[in-house]
């Protein structure tokens, strides 16, 4: 698309990860979080900072409702997938595990698994 992406991590995210970000073609920044304050937090302010410095457009991992919207397709396709597999056995699905850094992805999850599961 020849679009310039940069991407802003914490130092300590796995090297597999900052190793991926990297064969993509970003430009990869590293963060270090002062002591006291959360990592993806200072990660995302870095993010800012930059974004201002060089006119780019910021997409906030998890204070932006389009992307916290968009890392819920994940509920919805867990739960298309748990559907065909529960119709295939005689069990439930009882809980949803999902990993948390800032928050985007399981205020996304939670959302769109709330919206589809209906209330007792």
């Amino acid at each position: 698309l020849g679009v310039t992406c940069a991407i802003v991590s914490p130092h300590d995210a796995p090297r597999v990860k900052l190793d991926r970000i990297k064969s993509f073609g970003a430009k990869l920044h590293l963060s270090e979080a002062p002591e006291g304050t959360n990592r993806e937090v200072a990660a995302s302010g870095m993010a800012k900072s930059i974004s201002d410095e060089f006119g780019m457009t910021l997409l906030h991992p998890f204070e932006d409702i389009d992307v916290v919207h968009g890392q819920g397709t994940v509920g919805v396709e867990l739960l298309e997938q748990a559907k065909e597999m529960l119709q295939t056995n005689e069990s439930q699905l009882e809980s949803i595990v999902v990993p948390c850094g800032g928050g985007g992805l399981t205020a996304g999850v939670n959302l769109s698994v709330e919206s589809m599961v209906s209330k007792p």
